[in-house]
């Protein structure tokens, strides 16, 4: 849950026990029976039945000093578009400062991209070999208002443009359309949505695991780490990133040398062969020297909550994915000053303007 601090002189840090009533979608303001309501942005919904009295503890915007408007009673339904925290008992969420939250996802980002520029460059591969969008067909959360507006505001401009006086051909104009946003939702997911390749978390998981057994002992039983979460520790903390992307390239080059229908030389095998094993001892010497700073890490790691979202081991690509996002309308040169499929079918009918499919009458 995302919430900005409300007083600005402490702002709370870690996550904690939900003490704000939040708001689950992003919301616009509107005003309701002469007040400040919140509803959900860019989403047209049939008025609900208005719920019964509010918890004690408030929706968002009840205390006095939360500048959020109070949820819409018509449109907003506790549990579907915002939560109450409940004092009396556990609260059954927990909230993080936003600030705080943005920080360590940066934070740990940058570290992943670090690692994947080592490994790019002891690799000589290309970038998207070790940084690249996983999904470009990711659906995002918000893919439903972003049709919205770009079937309000992209349509909208182009039919505007329109002179009466012929028969569009409203199956091309439509398949353009939705051609436009999928290409747009795509080229944005493949921009905003990278994160490490499995070229590099197999292997680091698998390498990790050689080291585990050793280490476990020394972890906090009620933190539960993983194999993958050792392999982030070791990527993403600056006393052993290097001694571990340098280990990590000799163990994904052996791997790949063993491989069937493989050609390496016998002499490239037995040379990477014995850097492999040099490396894991280089790197098994500066688990042991730096065991006080592994130690130090663990006890950071003693609460389950704090765990989740420690910059070392935070999934930021995973929140990332969970958290909404709003985009802007639409502004495309071809609903401004025509092209595309308007183009194709005003040259086919003599290049006279065209109007909108719902002005004229089907034939057949």
């Amino acid at each position: 849950m995302l919430t900005r601090a409300v007083n600005k002189e402490a702002p709370y840090l870690k996550p904690r026990a939900a003490v704000f009533g939040q708001y689950l979608v992003p919301y616009e303001e509107t005003m309701e029976a002469a007040e400040r309501r919140g509803k959900p942005y860019n989403e047209h919904l049939p008025p609900l039945v208005p719920p019964a009295a509010r918890k004690a503890t408030g929706p968002p915007g009840s205390r006095e000093d939360d500048s959020r408007p109070l949820p819409s009673t018509a449109y907003c339904e506790e549990g579907e578009q915002y939560v109450c925290p409940d004092t009396a008992h556990k609260s059954p969420y927990y909230e993080v400062g936003l600030e705080n939250l943005k920080g360590l996802l940066e934070e740990a980002e940058g570290c992943d991209l670090a690692f994947a520029q080592r490994m790019q460059g002891l690799g000589n591969v290309g970038r998207t070999i070790v940084w690249d969008c996983l999904d470009p067909d990711y659906d995002p959360t918000d893919r439903k208002p972003v049709m919205q507006q770009f079937m309000a505001k992209y349509l909208e401009r182009f039919y505007t443009r329109m002179q009466p006086g012929n028969v569009p051909d409203v199956q091309e104009l439509s398949e353009e359309a939705l051609h436009k946003h999928k290409t747009f939702c795509k080229a944005w997911v493949r921009k905003h949505y990278c994160t490490l390749t499995p070229n590099i978390t197999g292997p680091a998981e698998a390498l990790a695991n050689e080291f585990f057994p050793y280490l476990q002992a020394q972890m906090p039983r009620q933190a539960n780490l993983t194999r993958l979460d050792l392999a982030r520790i070791l990527m993403r903390h600056p006393d052993f990133t290097a001694e571990f992307a340098i280990c990590l390239h000799y163990y994904s080059t052996n791997l790949e040398h063993s491989r069937a229908a493989r050609n390496a030389s016998y002499k490239q095998m037995s040379s990477v062969s014995g850097a492999k094993i040099w490396s894991y001892n280089r790197l098994g010497d500066l688990l042991g020297e730096k065991i006080a700073t592994l130690h130090k890490i663990f006890r950071e790691m003693d609460d389950p909550l704090h765990t989740a979202f420690h910059p070392l081991l935070v999934d930021w690509h995973g929140i990332l994915g969970q958290i909404p996002h709003v985009h802007k309308y639409f502004d495309d040169d071809a609903a401004q000053h025509g092209g595309g499929a308007a183009s194709k079918v005003g040259r086919r009918s003599g290049g006279a303007g065209q109007v909108p499919p719902w002005r004229v009458a089907r034939s057949g």
